[in-house]
């Protein structure tokens, strides 16, 4: 597997593949098809946006609340 994407920066890009991904499967309740794919990344690097606004990477929160759990259907 292999990814690639452009940086919000407009200009960086961020490419990597993978070798030993781990891919479990389930099926849900009302029968659809759920895959987990689970790899070790590099660093992204943690760049600045193009209207020169902050990456986002690092959020002030003062309060997270409780955690949610939920899945992604892809």
């Amino acid at each position: 597997m292999s990814i690639q994407a452009r940086l919000v920066d407009g200009q960086s890009t961020y490419e990597q593949e993978f070798t030993g991904l781990d891919i479990s499967e389930d099926v849900s309740e009302e029968g659809t098809l759920i895959l987990t794919l689970e790899v070790q990344t590099d660093k992204v690097p943690d760049v600045k946006p193009e209207d020169g606004g902050d990456s986002g990477f690092n959020p002030k929160v003062e309060d997270w609340g409780e955690e949610q759990k939920g899945d992604i259907k892809v």
